[in-house]
Order: structure tokens, then C-alpha cells, then sequence
């Protein structure tokens, strides 16, 4: 049976797929160690460019081509930089269809017979034209034979300060090499401290070194502080100096002084650190003691190598402080002659630091008499520094008008010797006035509603009137009812108030009464206004109010007899009807009449018995509305059997006469009367 034909391609081979070097000085370069690639397979393998990775290196590094049963060897050599394990991978690209990048595995152990500690130095900012404190590297043999350092070398701006070589280190012993960083410019700086021995796997070691040049640069603004005018014995307000770093590494201030102790700063405790581009502030305040001109110098040390220290001028005076007062003109306003004092306060306020004191008061001007303190002061009145005084004025106007007057008070420890202070004010006087001057209420009948009375009680003055009260005298006082009565009010200029009056009697009396009214008008500070009025049974007043007609022959009827008829009451009164009680009695006229208060009107009675024998009864006069009689008036006769002469007639009646036919006359009459009148009780007549 014949076999197929293999297919054509490339087939790698790699061995070993890892190497090891084990231990190798640091520095040093091992021997060589071979990596074989083989192609096994039936076309060329190409292989491109061989790389490495960690401390290895590889020769040669490619491209190769490598024939079927062919090889190609590579070399590879371990070179560790420090002290430990290490690895690293060799890798190349084949056309191999199966295994297109193939790696090997490389690893190795850095070791050296002498240790540096620390591996590197950064010896940080360092200010321009100055040295570093001293940093040190530690070398330790860890082998099992001496080693001999042979040579030590660093680059500039770093200096070796110890120790000088040669020098030996035992097997297990430690040596410490010392070095320093001058910047001689700002900005970074490496270099690198290099130790030769005689070790074959440590023939050079070399240790990195790095360090930054500065240089701070101070910058103060503003550059002098004057303070102007301060108050002897007081602090002035802070001022500031503003300190800025326009360097390159940290400002750092050893000192703030001050050459007068007329001035404070503030913070002084140092070192103060101003890092690059910062600020700082420093407070500078002003302290006079005396009232004089000040000069004095803030100084700054810093570490600034351009400006080690620099000066601010300050500059101040100081000055007597002035007692400040509250106000130099006070207003009391108004207020009425002899009045309650009206009362101001003045504030005075030291704002110094020494004693100050008010050592008098006095007034002047056209109403200094007016013008006073309260309470009264003994002096002089001490201001201690920082504190306030308040001394109170007082107003008591003599006079109506304007009132002014000058208050000079004297002053010690102050600037000003005397201050002075207007005083203004206004004397008023209230003027009560009260109308009208007497309430009158009439006459009205017992029962009836009163309307009340107003009384106006107004202040005509310049001043505010005080009504202290309203009282009620007299007979009659308690008769009367006042709203308000009991009140206590402040009416100003101009301003009014009514009082309502109303008369309450319980019986028929003619009253009499005083309101009074209390007040502060000094000039009638009591008025007294008379109440008035008078209370009847009735609404009418008849006269007379009773008549007697003597004898009247029966059948015939008497002379009429008229009575007047007064409306006594403060309303106008309709007369409804009279009425007659008795039919021997008949009225005439007046009903439906109106009164007016105070008019009058007439009526008539007569007198006509029918039968011999007293007679007697009542006139009642009826208002309209009213179910009872307002007036009754009595009446009374006689009817006697003989004829009566007729008062004044001129003439006498009797039956024996010649005078038959007068008496015939007589009668003939009386029966044409009697035809035209109505008679009996309750009936009103009506004849003319």
C-alpha cells in the first residue's frame, strides 16, 4: 500500500523553551547560553527579528532562514543592573502556519558581593549658593572575601565629603559614604555617585542622585505703613503687610522686629514658611502714648540670599482724644408753661485711653431759666476711657413762645476744653373753652323723654389741654347724668370733645345743678356751667284751675266763664278734646287745637242746672294720644228756684218787679239756647 505525500510547510523547533543563569554580579555580563531553532519541517522557516526583555540580550537578532533539517543557534547573555530575581522573555515571528511568534522564557538572579543602601538619593530643594546637610549611602559586603572599594567619583553640583578611598570591607562589614547637594542655579539636577572594586561580580556600582536648586525671593507690599492720627492710649485698627514668595522654593522668615514700641506686629514667632507663589500677612497696629509724631521700622529676615532682610517704614502720630458728645443741639419740643419738666438726655463718650471728666455745666441765653439738669450733678463727673456718661437735661417753659438757651459744658483731659450744646424749645399754654356757657332744658312733664343736651369742651390754646376731670354740684347734682363723666384726656390745640347731658329727676321740682369742669388752664382751671330745668305734674297749666258760679236759676245758664290754657312742656301738645264730666257743665272750644311749647290758647265753661240744689264736677282736658286727662279743673254751683241777677248785667231779676218783660225775654232765650246745646257727663259742647 503506498503511502500519501506530506504537505509542504515549515515546522519550528525551539529547545530549551527556558533558560535559567542563575546567580550573576550585578553589572557584570554572564557567559552565554544557547537557544536552538530547527526546522523539522519540508519548506524553509523564516524567522524575523529575535527581541528580548528584561536585563538579556540576544546575538544575532535576525532575520534568518533556516532549511528543512536545519538550525540556528542563538546566544543569550544575562546582564542585571541590581540586585535580585529577574526575568525577561526571548520572542520571534516564524511562518510556521502552527506557531506563528514562539517565546522563550529567560530568568536570572542579580547579585553582588557588595550592597548599596538606599539604591538612589533625592536630596529635594536646595537653596541656590548654599550645601545640603550631608546624606549618606550605606555599603555592605554580603560575600565571604574582603572587597577593596578602590576609587569613589560623583558628578556636580554633589560632593563626596566622606570617606576618601581606597578602603576595605571585611566579609560582613559596612561602610557609609557621605554626600552633599550646592546648587550653584535653580532648576533640577541629577548626577550619579560611582564606586570601582576589586570584585569580579561588582566592579562598578553606581548610584543615582537628584536634587532642585531654589531660590525664594521675598516680596512685601506696601512698603510703608503710615498710620495718620491715632487717639493717645488707644490701638489703632490692624494694617497689613502682605509678604509674597516670587521664588522658587520656600521662603522661610527668621525674624519680624520692630524698632518702636509705639508699634505691634503680629504673628512675630519664627520660622514662618511662604512657599512658592504664597502669601503671608503680617499685622502691624499703632499704640501712642504720648501726643506726638511716631517713626519706627518692621524688619523681615528670610532666607531670600538677594534680600536677606528688608525694611518697612511706619510712621504715626498721636493725639489728644476729643470727649464726643451725643448731640449739640437738643429739641424739647412743646410743652406748656409750668408744666412737668420734659426731659433729654446727652450722652458723652471718652474713645481714648486716658481719664476725661466734665468739670462744670452752665446756661445762657434768653431762657436759661428754663433750662436745667435732673437729677442735679455734683461735679466734675468723671469718663473713664472707653466708657459713656449720660448727664439729663430738663424743660420747664417760664413763657409762651419760643425758648432757647445755650448749655457750655466744661471739659478736662480732652482736646476741646469746653463743649457747647443749643437748647430749643416752645412755652404753650392750653385755653379750655366751654360751650355753651348753660344748659337749659325747659320744662317738660314728669315722665316724658328728655333729649340731652351737648357740651362742647374745646382747647383754643397752644398748648395741649389736659381735662382732668367732670363733677356734677348742687342742689340738684345727682338729678343729672353726664357721659363721660369720669374721664382724663389731652386735647390738643384746636381739638374738641362734647359731653352728653340728660336730666333724670323722679319728681316735679324745678332742678338747679353745676358741671364742672377741672383742667390744666392755669388761667380758669375750673368752669363752671349752671344745668337748668323744671318738671311738671302736666303738659298744660290752666288758669285759674277751678271756678265756682255761685247761683244760677235753674233752667237757665250762667255767664261762660273762660279759662287760658299754657303748653308749660318742651314739645309741641295737641289738645284732643275737654270733656266734662257733670251735665251741668258745658265746654267750648280748644280741642284739636296744637300748642307750640310756651303758646296758649282759651276755652269757656258755663254753668246750666237743670234743678235746684250744688252742682259740681271736672273739665279734663285730653292730649291727643294719652289715655288719661293732662289737666282737670274743678267746678262747682248752685241752681237756685228764684231768678238771680246776672253778673254784671246791670241788673237785678226777681218775680215782683215791673220788669215782667225782660224776664219773659230772659226765658225765651235760655230755651232757644238749650235747643242748640247737647247735655249730659262725658259730652263736649260746642256753642257760640
Amino acid at each position: 500500500m503506498q503511502r500519501a505525500p506530506l504537505p509542504l510547510a515549515p515546522t519550528v523547533q525551539v529547545f530549551p523553551s527556558s533558560l535559567d543563569f542563575g546567580a550573576q554580579g550585578v553589572g557584570t555580563t554572564s557567559a552565554p547560553l544557547q537557544v536552538t531553532v530547527r526546522n523539522t519541517g519540508t519548506e524553509d522557516l523564516f524567522l524575523g527579528d529575535v527581541v528580548t526583555t528584561g536585563p538579556f540580550e540576544v546575538s544575532p537578532v535576525g532575520p534568518f532562514t533556516v532549511a528543512p533539517d536545519a538550525f540556528q543557534e542563538l546566544s543569550v547573555v544575562f546582564r542585571p543592573t541590581s540586585a535580585g530575581s529577574s526575568t525577561g522573555t526571548l520572542a520571534f515571528t516564524s511562518n510556521d502556519p502552527v506557531n506563528a511568534r514562539v517565546t522563550v522564557f529567560l530568568s536570572g538572579q542579580g547579585v553582588t558581593p557588595v550592597e548599596v543602601s538606599p539604591t538612589s538619593l533625592d536630596f529635594g530643594e536646595q537653596l541656590v549658593g548654599t550645601t545640603s546637610a550631608a546624606r549618606r549611602v550605606t555599603l555592605r559586603n554580603t560575600g565571604s572575601a574582603s572587597v577593596t572599594v578602590t576609587s569613589i567619583s560623583i558628578t556636580t553640583p554633589f560632593a563626596v565629603s566622606s570617606p576618601s578611598s581606597p578602603f576595605i570591607l571585611a566579609p560582613g562589614a559596612s561602610q557609609e559614604v557621605s554626600m552633599t547637594f550646592g546648587p550653584i542655579t535653580p532648576g533640577s539636577v541629577s548626577g550619579t555617585l560611582t564606586l570601582s572594586t576589586d570584585s569580579a561580580t561588582s566592579p562598578s556600582l553606581s548610584v543615582p542622585l537628584a536634587g532642585r536648586g531654589v531660590r525664594p525671593t521675598i516680596a512685601v507690599s506696601p512698603t510703608s505703613l503710615d498710620f495718620g492720627a491715632q487717639l493717645v492710649g488707644t490701638t489703632s485698627a490692624a494694617r497689613r503687610v502682605t509678604v509674597r514668595n516670587t521664588g522658587t522654593g520656600v521662603l522661610t522668615l527668621t525674624s519680624v522686629t520692630l524698632s518702636s514700641a509705639a508699634f505691634s506686629a503680629s504673628p512675630t514667632s519664627v520660622p514662618l514658611s511662604v512657599e512658592p507663589g504664597a502669601t503671608r500677612e503680617i499685622s502691624v497696629t499703632f499704640n501712642p502714648t504720648t501726643e506726638s509724631s511716631f517713626t519706627g521700622t518692621l524688619t523681615l529676615a528670610s532666607n531670600d540670599p538677594d534680600a536677606p532682610n528688608v525694611s518697612i517704614p511706619l510712621s504715626g502720630s498721636g493725639v489728644r482724644p476729643e470727649l464726643d458728645i451725643s448731640s449739640t443741639r437738643l429739641d424739647f419740643g412743646a410743652s406748656n408753661v409750668g408744666a412737668s419738666a420734659i426731659l433729654r438726655e446727652l450722652r458723652f463718650h471718652n474713645p481714648g485711653g486716658t481719664e476725661m471728666a466734665i468739670s462744670s455745666l452752665s446756661f445762657s441765653g434768653a431762657a436759661a431759666l428754663d433750662f436745667g439738669i435732673d437729677p442735679p450733678v455734683s461735679f466734675p463727673v468723671a469718663v473713664s476711657p472707653g466708657s459713656t456718661v449720660t448727664l439729663t437735661l430738663s424743660f420747664v417753659p417760664r413763657a409762651v413762645g419760643a425758648r432757647e438757651a445755650r448749655a457750655t459744658f466744661g471739659l478736662e483731659g480732652s482736646a476741646q476744653d469746653s463743649v457747647e450744646v443749643a437748647l430749643v424749645g416752645e412755652g404753650t399754654s392750653p385755653l379750655v373753652a366751654v360751650t355753651p356757657g348753660r344748659l337749659d332744658f325747659g320744662t317738660w312733664r314728669l315722665g316724658d323723654t328728655v333729649a340731652p343736651l351737648a357740651l362742647r369742651l374745646q382747647n383754643t390754646g397752644t398748648g395741649p389741654l389736659t381735662v382732668h376731670r367732670v363733677e356734677l354740684g348742687g342742689a340738684d347734682a345727682a338729678r343729672f347724668l353726664v357721659s363721660p363723666l369720669s374721664l382724663l384726656l389731652t386735647l390738643a390745640p384746636g381739638a374738641f370733645m362734647e359731653l352728653s347731658v340728660t336730666p333724670t329727676p323722679e319728681e316735679v321740682r324745678t332742678l338747679s345743678a353745676t358741671l364742672v369742669v377741672v383742667s390744666d388752664d392755669a388761667s380758669q382751671p375750673r368752669v363752671e356751667v349752671p344745668l337748668a330745668g323744671k318738671v311738671v305734674g302736666s303738659a298744660l297749666s290752666v288758669e285759674p284751675t277751678s271756678w265756682d258760679f255761685g247761683e244760677v236759676e235753674a233752667g237757665t245758664r250762667s255767664e261762660p266763664r273762660t279759662f287760658t290754657v299754657t303748653n308749660v312742656s318742651s314739645t309741641p301738645r295737641t289738645v284732643e278734646r275737654v270733656q266734662s264730666t257733670s251735665a251741668a257743665f258745658e265746654v267750648e272750644g280748644l280741642q284739636g287745637t296744637t300748642l307750640e311749647p310756651g303758646a296758649g290758647a282759651t276755652f269757656r265753661v258755663l254753668f246750666h242746672p237743670e234743678e235746684a240744689g250744688a252742682a259740681s264736677g271736672e273739665v279734663r282736658l285730653m292730649l291727643q294720644g294719652e289715655s288719661t286727662p293732662d289737666a282737670v279743673l274743678a267746678v262747682n254751683g248752685t241752681g237756685s228756684t228764684q231768678p238771680v241777677s246776672v253778673p254784671g248785667s246791670g241788673c237785678s231779676c226777681n218775680s215782683g218787679g215791673g220788669t215782667g218783660m225782660a224776664a219773659s225775654l230772659a226765658l225765651l232765650a235760655l230755651l232757644v239756647l238749650s235747643g242748640r246745646r247737647t247735655r249730659g257727663a262725658g259730652v263736649t259742647n260746642s256753642w257760640r
